[in-house]
């Protein structure tokens, strides 16, 4: 009986720990991607250039508008999961 409940406090704290652990990587790679989006979303070029400048910055800017859509992509279900992990959180305190 004791070595079950030992055993069972063990693997709840692991768990816990690793899921505290993944959901800080999640929060840091949210905020990450949220700060990309935001650059990518407010680059813009200089009007005053020269003909080949302004190619070579057009090239740049389309470079710079799919890296701002991919990231979209990413930013969608890390804020499902930090959604959840503050849902958790609150309700873990609300529980108590």
């Amino acid at each position: 009986m004791t070595t079950t409940t030992t055993t069972t406090t063990v693997i709840l704290l692991t768990t816990a720990q690793a899921g505290l652990a993944l959901g800080i990587v999640g929060t840091i790679l949210l905020i990450l991607a949220l700060v990309i989006r935001e650059l990518t979303s407010a680059y813009v070029g200089y009007s005053d250039l020269t003909w080949k400048e302004r190619v070579r910055l057009t090239f740049r800017r389309e470079r710079i508008k799919a890296l701002s859509k991919n990231v979209l992509v990413a930013i969608v279900p890390l804020l499902l999961i930090f959604i959840l992990i503050v849902v958790t959180e609150v309700s873990n305190i609300l529980a108590a």
